[in-house]
Formats: structure tokens, C-alpha cells, sequence
């Protein structure tokens, strides 16, 4: 039996592996006077301790060439990553830069985490990398230093190379020895699903160009949660109507709900087809068992889509016309709930209440206005209150969002940006938040569509203690509300009538 890792031969369908190693082109370059690559001489002899550790043949191992060196990726190696056991990383500045290599990363981390299985993955590191340049499913692990810097020497060295030296106290063999180690118990656990701990899974759908932001964002929120399992791992193929429907069909198999973000493009026919991309994802995702959640933004006008067919598909029954983040709490809270599903737009704070404060004259005060209100966390108690009262009265409220564990700077900031451009009036809410905050939060704001809108568009709730320091903002679009005793949705009403007035409020 050859002692070099298992890559002469394709496996066929179904087949699993015990180990799948990722890795970079760069890090397999054979040296002058080798064999071999540094990388399949460090598989062939971990194969080696394997077989010594585990017994039998050892550990069925995948290793592939071809795709290290850019050659085009097909689903079905996906598929082999995704059912691999256990995958071992071979951590350098190539892998971190290699797009393959991330996504045999994203793949493989998805389907584990679907099968409920922990400690799969192995990293090891051939050259220092900070921290913060690993990607963010290896924060919580700690590689294998393949690399040591020798008091003599102005740079690191790289552990076995050119080419491994029969010395047992090597850095090298004790690091082999170690990983073969941690491998092995790792494969001694026999895989039963009753054991197993399932997590929700999602196919969110690819997107048009236009939203891949606001795709990033849904799914990094799902990802937070580390209860979800986003697919598809990688992008789909495009070269074809069958393999892009085969690799859809594959991950909805697995799918317990089906989230997808439709914008004002229909986007790219599949090559010999009728049919986009778009709307392939959707026939598949109604003609099954499985939760359906489709956004369209509520500024979208459907008589400006000239497809017929695509606008029925944004009028139909599980497509939500709301903002995006309230796209988003709706997605999570369907996550744990399950249940069924409200189809029309719902309040962010206080889905139970349903009825609306009148007027004496039957008017309700703030009917069709969508209002951002914006509160720090010291405040937040009393947004929620706030929200509540002003729902009551016919308004549309979206809370800003609060800021995720992990969350990016970046992906808070297009959550905000996204909700501003939807809302007619922002409320700052001005109670125990420090003053910088109110000031920074109108003067972003004013960045997002300050200068569009004329008049008045937005206002401080300055609520109890009164005592504190006075919000340094003078502006024609601010004015400033006393709510130092209980709040009451009628002091609003002259903000109201002046968004009204000033052609900002929608119909």
C-alpha cells in the first residue's frame, strides 16, 4: 500500500474521507533536490502515524492537485469537502488570500455544523499570521506552529523543509505526532445521528449584484446566531441550467427555510434558458416542503418592473415589503419560533399590539409614516415604550439596531443606512444617552439624506432627568420635544403634520 496521500484517483458518488486538506498552490511547490512539495510529504508521513494510531488502513485521505493550482471548481468537489470528516488547513498568507481555499473553508464549517458535529477542523500554520488575519470560523482555534524562530536567525523557518530529517526531537516529528494524535480522536468518534445536535438550516438565495450588500448582511446575522447553518457554502455554477439546478435541489434537500432579497432587477438568464437565476431559486424553493421568506424593499414601485412575470413574483404571498432590518428581526424571530408567519408588514417592538389610538375626529395621528427611532443602549427601554405608543397611532417604527456579538463595524453601518433611507422622520431619543451621541447620530443622518430632504425630518425626545446637557445641534430639518413626563404620541403631532407638509411622508 503506497504510503502518499490518496489523490491518483476521483471518489465515486456518495464516498466520504476521513481527512480533506485545504491548502494553497504556493505551499506545495516542490524545492530544488525534493520529491516533493512540502505539504504532500507532510501528508504522506501524518498517513503514516495515522495508520500506526488507528489501525487497519488508517485514514482514508483527500488531497487534490489540480484544484491548488486554480483549475476550475466543480460542485461535486464541494460535495467531497462537505462530506469529509474532518478537514486539515494549512495556514499561510497564500491560503488567506486564496478565494478556493475560503470557500473549501465555508463548505466544509456549514455541513459539519448541520450535522451537529464540533473539533472537525485542524488547522496548522506554516508562516506567522496575526489573529485578526485568520478567518473569523478559526477564531476559537489555536493552529499547529509548523514555524519557529531560531535566536540566530532574522526570519522564521519553516519546520521540515526543504525536505524532513529523520530526527525524533524535531520540531517537525513532535508536530506530526501530535496531529496524527488529535486526528485520530477525532475519528474514533462514531457519527450517530440520534446524537446529534441539529441546527436550523437556511438556503439564503443568491442575489443581483445590486443587493449583495444587503445579502452579506442578512447573512451574517444568521451566522451570529450559531444555531444556523447558511447555504450555499459557495457560489453556484453558472454554466449551466442543470448544474446550477442541481446544486440548488442538493442544499434545499437540507433546508428547513428558504430566505431571499428581490430587487428592482430580474437579473441574468441561465445560459439556454427562459428562466433567470433568480427566479430558478424561487420555482424550487415553493415547490417544496420547507419555510419561504422573500423581501422586496417598500420603495420598490411594481408598476416600473417591466417583466410581467417578474412582478408578479414580487407581489406574491411570502414576499415582505418592508425595511430591511425588519426583514431581518423577522427572519430570526421565524427562526425561533417556527410558526406561522405574518405576510403583511408587522411592528419591530410590540407585534401583539393591534389596535390604534383616534383622534376625535377619527384620524388616526401618524397613519402611513415609517419613523426611525434611534436610541443608545441606556435609552433603549424607553424607546421600546416609545415605539409601542407610536404604533398605536398609526406609525411605522423600526428601532435601530442593536449591535451584534461579532458584528462589524461595517455591517452596523449598513443596517443603519438602509433603515434611514426608508423612513419619512428620525427620532433621537435624548434620556440617559451621553449628548456626543444624539449629535453623531443626527449628523449621520444628515449624511444619509440630509441634503434631499427640506423642513423638518427629525426631532429630540428629550426625556426625563431634565437636567443635562443641551443637544448642540441647531438645524432647519431638527426640532426638539419635551417628554418629561409620560410620553404621549399627540405632543409628535406638529412633527407629523410638518413631515406631511413638506412631501417627505409616503402615501
Amino acid at each position: 500500500m503506497s504510503d502518499g496521500p490518496a489523490t491518483e484517483r476521483a471518489p465515486g458518488d456518495g464516498e466520504t474521507f476521513d481527512v480533506f486538506v485545504s491548502y494553497a498552490h504556493a505551499d506545495d511547490e516542490v524545492p530544488r533536490g525534493a520529491d516533493s512539495g512540502w505539504v504532500t510529504a507532510l501528508v504522506g508521513e501524518l498517513q503514516k502515524v495515522l495508520r500506526r494510531k488507528l489501525g487497519g488502513s488508517g485514514a482514508k485521505v483527500w488531497m487534490d492537485h489540480q484544484l491548488a493550482a486554480n483549475q476550475p471548481v466543480t460542485h461535486e468537489l464541494l460535495q467531497k469537502v462537505a462530506s469529509s470528516r474532518t478537514l486539515l488547513l494549512v495556514l499561510s498568507p497564500g491560503y488567506r488570500q486564496s478565494a478556493w481555499c475560503q470557500r473549501e473553508l465555508a463548505n466544509f464549517v456549514a455541513r459539519a455544523s448541520a450535522r451537529g458535529e464540533t473539533q472537525s477542523v485542524f488547522p496548522i500554520e506554516i508562516e506567522p499570521l496575526e489573529r485578526e488575519d485568520l478567518p473569523p470560523s478559526l477564531a476559537s482555534l489555536t493552529p499547529i506552529r509548523f514555524w519557529e524562530w531560531p535566536a540566530d536567525q532574522r526570519a522564521p523557518k519553516l519546520a521540515g523543509y526543504p525536505r524532513p530529517k529523520p530526527d525524533e526531537d524535531s520540531l517537525y516529528w513532535s508536530n506530526v505526532n501530535d496531529l496524527a494524535h488529535i486526528i485520530a480522536k477525532r475519528l474514533r468518534v462514531k457519527v450517530r445521528d440520534g446524537n446529534l445536535k441539529r441546527r436550523t438550516t437556511v438556503v439564503l438565495a443568491e442575489v443581483t449584484d445590486d443587493l449583495d450588500g444587503s445579502r452579506q448582511l442578512v447573512e451574517s446575522s444568521l451566522m451570529q446566531r450559531g444555531d444556523v447553518v447558511v447555504l450555499p457554502a459557495g457560489p453556484y455554477p453558472r454554466g449551466s441550467e442543470t448544474d446550477f439546478l442541481a446544486s440548488v435541489r442538493s442544499d434545499l434537500r437540507d433546508a428547513a427555510m428558504f430566505v431571499q432579497l428581490l430587487g428592482p432587477h430580474m437579473g441574468k438568464l441561465a445560459p439556454g434558458s427562459a428562466e433567470t437565476f433568480v427566479a430558478m431559486q424561487t420555482q424550487e424553493a415553493l415547490g417544496r416542503d420547507l419555510r419561504v421568506m422573500q423581501w422586496r424593499s417598500p420603495a420598490l414601485e411594481l408598476d416600473s418592473v417591466a417583466n410581467p412575470a417578474y412582478r408578479e413574483m414580487l407581489s406574491g404571498q411570502h414576499v415582505l415589503a418592508v425595511g430591511l432590518e425588519e426583514f431581518r428581526r423577522l427572519v430570526l424571530r421565524a427562526i425561533d419560533e417556527f410558526g406561522p408567519l405574518q405576510a403583511a408588514p408587522i411592528r419591530r417592538v410590540s407585534p401583539t399590539l393591534t389596535t390604534r389610538t383616534r383622534l376625535d375626529d377619527g384620524e388616526v395621528l401618524a397613519d402611513g409614516l415609517s419613523l426611525y427611532l434611534q436610541a443608545a443602549p441606556e435609552d433603549r427601554e424607553s424607546a421600546e415604550m416609545i415605539a409601542d405608543r407610536l404604533a398605536g397611532v398609526g406609525a411605522s417604527v423600526q428601532l435601530s439596531p442593536e449591535t451584534m456579538p461579532g458584528q462589524s463595524f461595517l455591517h452596523g453601518l449598513m443596517a443603519q443606512e438602509e433603515a434611514l433611507r426608508l423612513c419619512d422622520g428620525v427620532l433621537l431619543v435624548y434620556g440617559r444617552s451621553p449628548v456626543n451621541a444624539i449629535s453623531a447620530a443626527f449628523q449621520y443622518a444628515l449624511r444619509v439624506f440630509g441634503v434631499k430632504r427640506p423642513g423638518v425630518w427629525s426631532a429630540v425626545l428629550d426625556l426625563p432627568p431634565a437636567k443635562k446637557q443641551r443637544v448642540p445641534i441647531r438645524s432647519p430639518n431638527l426640532m426638539t420635544i419635551e417628554c418629561h413626563g409620560d410620553f404621549d404620541p399627540t405632543q409628535l403631532g406638529g412633527f407629523f403634520n410638518g413631515l406631511r407638509a413638506s412631501g417627505v411622508a409616503r402615501a
